[in-house]
């Protein structure tokens, strides 16, 4: 049975929860006990700060991206994304073998030799490696509107 050559298209989206902690804009108990250098540092912080929450050059928001990004780095690795995707841990060999059942004994025959002889990627390649992923591109986009 031929099908037709139809593109699939996948988008990958990750869903980051951001807070922001404005605990530098509340004035401590304790500040009047800071030595000249270290309230002149906690000044400008919060000078800092407050430009950065007034996100005038959509520098908050690239800060934001890069933040998720480093974040992506450190958490999204390639078992986390397995588990979050549900992906079983199975060779290509298990994962087809409810395909490789429902074919004919001439068919299944062939599979089963090859995978006795270990060189069922081979005995499949074409069919397991018909189906190609290429990254096209990456982007960050503000999802208005969406919880």
């Amino acid at each position: 049975m031929n099908q037709p050559d139809i593109p699939k298209r996948f988008r990958l989206t990750l869903d980051f929860a951001v807070s922001i902690n404005d605990e530098i804009l509340q004035t401590s108990s304790d500040e009047d006990e800071l030595d000249d250098d270290e309230k002149k540092a906690l000044q400008a912080q919060r000078a800092l700060f407050k430009g950065l929450l007034q996100n005038e050059y959509g520098i908050l928001d690239e800060l934001l991206r890069k933040r998720i990004l480093e974040e992506t780095r450190f958490q999204a690795d390639y078992e986390d994304l397995k588990q979050l995707f549900r992906v079983r841990d199975l060779t290509d060999e298990l994962l087809l073998e409810p395909i490789v059942d429902s074919l004919s004994v001439e068919d299944q025959t062939y599979f089963q030799e090859a995978s006795e002889e270990d060189k069922f990627e081979d005995a499949a390649g074409e069919a397991i490696y018909a189906i190609g992923v290429d990254l096209e591109a990456a982007s960050l986009t503000e999802i208005e509107g969406e919880e």
